[in-house]
């Protein structure tokens, strides 16, 4: 079949002919998204993104794919549903049903369940398929209240425009706490704004909540209260940390990339502190290995002690820190996340030095970049290297190497350069005959019947349900 993407002018082909090619390709790449999904599937299964220090399959996704993240999750989730719905799987095969229908189902979807779902979505539109399954999820968390428990949630993102977006889930008690705490400031102050609009005086009256919580807490809060103390001698920083290269009679565990990408355990020579020299946490905890000490001493406070040999103090220095407060807001300007290629945090950030300061390294911006505590460790505990290298327009930019020396790609975006022809082609040698029609629901038009729809599901849920046959 010649496809119409492929002529120049659009313009010259009647609205037939658009309808048709239109419900054609939708119905091809519905089936190039079951297969997607299916190798999403089998890569999650294998877990190759591991090796590559991506968090998670979403993430690798993220990294490899430029999918976005929020996207990459919901691949991710409804690939594994698929696993146990055979016959939704089979539709969405030959191009019947589409991803956003499939994505609705696998929300609620069971082997039991399966049947009457999958007519649901063959017989109706996306929207009614979604407003069923968010019905039967209501249905479903009012007759299990320990559901909605667990499943609180609170998340917030910074959005392109610079305003916070919030998104949670709270009980039905909580929620109305919230609502009410929200109206009444609403109603009781006078804010300052030109936005008239209900739901932009509650923004401003969430805000003022908060404020009105911090200012009830009373002094503020400051990071000393939670920081743990480690005690270390001067001379242990010196101390040049385990490496592949170092010589000692004492080995430890490192992790190394082996042929097959996965990290293993090998033995590195090292050269270990005196008892006098190791570090250890405040009030005689216990010690902490030259890597620990040194991931900690990246980014901290410094309080200068100087001791008699008898241990008695003699004089205590003021408090300063390794990264000022105006270097540390510099270098969130420049980097914004965790710069290790494929992870997306953009919270609880170490400032690491490139080369350690206890080594000479300067406390500059050339010399910090931002990582995540996850990949912190991974730099200072599993031979990571980081490298300051100029990049484009001179500026400086970081490049991150596995142990064994490879440089790990800041994206590894792969764009798909294929075109339509090519897809239907795909299709046809596997057996799948995908028409204008494939997609279009059995719909006729009438207004949909969601309670009866509803008492249906619900009906024969009850009846397959163990407790329902129970003597």
């Amino acid at each position: 079949m010649r496809c119409l993407l492929d002529e120049v002018d659009y313009s010259l082909a009647s609205l037939e002919t658009l309808e048709d090619e239109i419900g054609t390709l939708a119905g091809h790449l519905n089936a190039a998204n079951y297969r997607l999904l299916a190798l999403i599937a089998e890569l999650d299964r294998r877990e190759p993104w591991a090796a590559l220090n991506c968090l998670t399959c979403a993430h690798y996704l993220n990294w490899r794919c430029g999918i976005a993240l929020g996207a990459a999750r919901e691949k991710v989730r409804t690939a594994r549903a698929l696993k146990e719905l055979p016959r939704i799987r089979d539709a969405f095969r030959i191009g019947r049903i589409s991803y956003s229908k499939v994505r609705a189902l696998t929300r609620v979807a069971t082997p039991g369940n399966e049947d009457d779902l999958l007519q649901i979505a063959l017989s109706g539109t996306a929207t009614h398929v979604e407003r069923v399954v968010r019905h039967y999820r209501q249905i479903q968390a009012a007759a299990s209240p320990a559901r909605l428990i667990t499943s609180r949630s609170f998340d917030s993102c910074w959005d392109d425009d610079g305003m916070l977006v919030i998104r949670g889930r709270l009980t039905a008690e909580q929620g109305a706490v919230l609502l009410k705490a929200i109206d009444e400031q609403r109603e009781a102050c006078d804010f300052d704004t030109d936005d008239e609009s209900v739901a932009g005086l509650r923004a401003d009256a969430l805000a003022h909540v908060c404020e009105l919580a911090l200012a009830a807490n009373g002094e503020a809060r400051t990071a000393d209260r939670y920081q743990v103390r480690v005690d270390v001698p001067a001379g242990t920083l010196a101390i040049e940390p385990p490496s592949a290269s170092s010589s000692s009679s004492a080995t430890i565990g490192s992790g190394e990339e082996h042929d097959d990408g996965n990290l293993g355990v090998v033995d590195v020579a090292v050269r270990l502190p005196t008892p006098e020299q190791m570090p250890v946490l405040e009030d005689h905890g216990p010690p902490l290995s030259l890597h620990t000490l040194r991931r900690l001493c990246c980014d901290a406070s410094l309080v200068a002690v100087t001791e008699r040999t008898d241990g008695q103090r003699i004089t205590l220095g003021r408090k300063t820190r390794v990264v000022s407060p105006a270097l540390r807001r510099a270098l969130e300007r420049r980097d914004g996340r965790c710069r290790f290629p494929g992870c997306t945090n953009g919270r609880h950030l170490d400032a690491h030095h490139i080369v350690h300061w206890a080594q000479g390294g300067e406390t500059a911006l050339d010399n910090l970049v931002l990582i995540c505590r996850r990949h912190h460790r991974y730099v200072h505990d599993l031979g990571y290297q980081i490298e300051m290298r100029p990049h484009l327009e001179g500026r400086i930019h970081p490049r991150f190497f596995s142990p064994r020396g490879y440089e790990i790609e800041d994206t590894g975006e792969r764009r798909f350069r294929g075109n339509a022809a090519a897809l239907f082609a795909t299709n046809d040698a596997e057996g799948i005959r995908i028409t204008p029609d494939t997609t279009t629901p059995d719909w006729d038009g009438k207004p949909a019947d969601y309670d009866h729809i509803l008492w249906t599901l619900m009906t024969r849920e009850e009846r397959r349900s163990p407790s329902a046959n129970a003597p």
